[in-house]
């Protein structure tokens, strides 16, 4: 795996060898968005820093991006085009995944060989407009890497490459990804600093009500007495698909004796939680050496409706159940873990299950939109490490 020195020196020599001319707007915007991380520092609050944080961390990636794949940007006809159909959702995504780690790392060197094939398609990437039929394996934890495809780990910001040679489909992918992913945090990161100027304008719930929010459900979900835990807020601005502000409370419990945290996020406009997330030290929620045990999702499934019946409420109509899941053709969980889908006439409630924890680890609301989206990129995503999404409806 490449260290930041070996990857510095890499584009140096890269760039010395293939200079890049960059148009003048696109230089502009990066001198903007690093004056924009510069100005003001001294004077920011502790919420501030971090957002400036994270648009440094996203402009390093982004010239790595640009440099790296031989100047994704230098054409901006048929890759502009593309990257301008990148959704909403995939912009935020991209974004935030960009915030985790200062620079991106890779599992081998590119072989030279590689390197030249690199830069002529990134060249026809722009100027012929031609893309990949798919994209990046996007993966949650090691366990799910597949040897032979390209796969990315947004938490590390890392890349698992096959040790074979590259084809030019995976070279197109990560060209496809690197130039979203650089339009992302470019739109992204201007919607954040006009957040900011608009923060104060923001109507927020006191953080008392959060907490006392947040702890009532943590007891209804988990039985556990927020009291007696270590509690910690991290504080967060954003902007939803309409471009509305809004803010959020991220509220960490720690349970020290039983070396298990609980993460729990607050819309501090509307009171709204929609996300609780659980994690043992005992290890990852992930993995890849679970079999499939239909009987044993059936009996737990009652335990995740009464999980459901306390996040929503408690006189919740539901017009769909559901267990899902992935699964290869030995019949192995592709990830280990069991989804429980609760469908309202509005939304939908998913309880998520760790078959290697064994445990609830995941309550999450979505609109029935957002449901749809998330089923069908699982199943996207599953295909691409040759898995079968199973589906089985509950009455």
């Amino acid at each position: 795996m490449l260290s930041d020195e070996q990857m510095d020196r890499e584009i140096r020599e890269h760039v010395e060898k293939h200079p890049v001319i960059l148009p003048e707007d696109y230089q502009t915007m990066v001198q903007n968005q690093i004056k924009k991380c510069c100005e003001g520092e001294m004077s920011m609050s502790q919420n501030k820093q971090r957002k400036k944080k994270m648009i440094a961390a996203a402009c390093m990636i982004l010239c790595i991006g640009v440099c790296g794949a031989g100047g994704v940007r230098a054409g901006m006809n048929y890759a502009k085009q593309r990257v301008e159909k990148t959704s909403e959702k995939e912009q935020e995504a991209l974004w935030m995944d960009a915030a985790k780690a200062d620079a991106d790392t890779f599992s081998r060197e590119l072989s030279k060989k590689e390197q030249q094939r690199m830069n002529e398609l990134a060249e026809k990437y722009q100027t012929e407009g031609l893309f990949p039929d798919g994209s990046i394996l996007q993966i949650s934890d090691q366990s799910e890497i597949v040897p032979d495809q390209i796969c990315f780990l947004a938490q590390a910001s890392t890349f698992y490459l096959p040790e074979k040679a590259l084809s030019d489909e995976q070279m197109l992918e990560l060209i496809d990804f690197y130039a979203k992913r650089d339009y992302s945090v470019t739109a992204q990161g201007q919607k954040e600093a006009d957040i900011t100027d608009s923060a104060d304008d923001v109507t927020e719930i006191s953080q008392e009500e959060v907490v006392e929010k947040a702890s009532a459900l943590l007891e209804r979900l988990y039985g556990v007495n927020a009291d007696t835990l270590t509690i910690k807020t991290e504080h967060d601005q954003a902007s939803d698909g309409n471009g509305e502000t809004f803010t959020t409370d991220h509220i960490t419990y720690r349970d020290e004796a039983a070396g298990i945290s609980y993460l729990v996020s607050v819309n501090l406009q509307n009171g709204e939680i929609r996300t609780v997330s659980v994690q043992k030290d005992t290890g990852s929620n992930y993995s890849k050496e679970i079999a499939e045990n239909a009987t044993q999702y059936q009996k737990l499934f009652p335990e995740a409706e009464k999980m459901a019946y306390a996040y929503m409420e408690e006189n919740a109509v539901w017009v769909e159940k559901q267990i899902e899941y992935m699964r290869d053709e030995k019949q192995m969980l592709g990830t280990g873990i069991v989804n429980y889908i609760f469908v309202t006439d509005t939304d939908a409630c998913v309880i998520s299950y760790s078959c290697t924890q064994q445990y609830f680890y995941q309550v999450r609301e979505f609109s029935k939109d957002e449901l749809d989206s998330y089923l069908s990129d699982e199943k996207e995503q599953g295909a691409m490490r040759n898995l079968e999404q199973v589906i089985t409806e509950v009455k």
